[in-house]
């Protein structure tokens, strides 16, 4: 779901735009959106797995992200498919971590590079399969939602995944003590913000001189980081 989302609005953006209005830089937000608030929020997503337990993020995380597809399909206006979007970015940032996290918890040392095998390439398969499926859902034009379709697609598979997880996920966190560092979530969360929007308007632009002064910012910050942390990061 979190990367199927991640690149499903590309092919439908075009008939969205049809439908709801908006300009070029706003169909370039649907998807720069939900890629910002996946990218800063991520290691924020991992932290909170090990402070509260990894099951109870995942359920937080595909419920959250469930409703905002559903708003995703519901929404009235340009702006308010932007807003959709980057909460779905947001709930889906708190879903890949927990899952890694389980699968480390659930198998042992000798099934590890089994498991992340199936993993990894489903990974790949869903953002590959992103852009194909949303083609074929905005021709379909099923039950006449035409392209909220691609958002009203994750509504079952989201209950069908809220399911599992509360039935067979096992519980887990980080063995020792974790605390979150505001200071530190400030830091890691400008310099991914830095490094993210000039990369995802700077070809929009032109490649402007602040851009790259961003992306020399993000450089700077990371220095400002423990060694962990900037290990997770970059």
């Amino acid at each position: 779901m979190d990367l199927l989302d991640s690149t499903v609005i590309t092919i439908a953006a075009p008939t969205v735009r049809a439908d709801l209005g908006g300009g070029a830089p706003t169909m370039q937000w649907w998807a720069a959106g939900y890629t910002l608030a996946f990218g800063v929020l991520m290691i924020v997503g991992g932290r909170l797995g090990d402070m509260f337990g990894r099951r109870r993020v995942f359920v937080v995380g595909i419920a959250g992200f469930t409703v905002a597809s559903a708003a995703c399909a519901l929404a009235p206006s340009p702006d308010a498919l932007i807003a959709a979007r980057v909460l779905q970015g947001a709930f889906g940032a708190l879903l890949i971590p927990q899952g890694l996290g389980a699968i480390k918890t659930v198998f042992p040392p000798r099934e590890m590079g089994a498991a992340f095998g199936a993993f990894g390439p489903v990974m790949g398969l869903a953002a590959i399969a992103g852009p194909i499926l949303a083609g074929w859902l905005v021709e379909a034009d099923l039950l006449g939602t035409g392209w909220r379709m691609i958002f009203l697609v994750n509504v079952p598979l989201g209950l069908a995944g809220l399911a599992g997880a509360l039935r067979f996920m096992p519980e887990s966190r980080s063995p020792s003590r974790i605390r979150l560092d505001p200071a530190g979530v400030l830091l890691i969360s400008t310099a991914s913000l830095c490094i993210i929007y000039p990369l995802v308007q700077g070809r929009e632009l032109g490649w402007p001189a602040w851009t790259f002064a961003l992306l020399a910012v993000a450089l700077a910050l990371s220095f400002l980081l423990p060694r962990e942390a900037r290990m997770e990061a970059f």
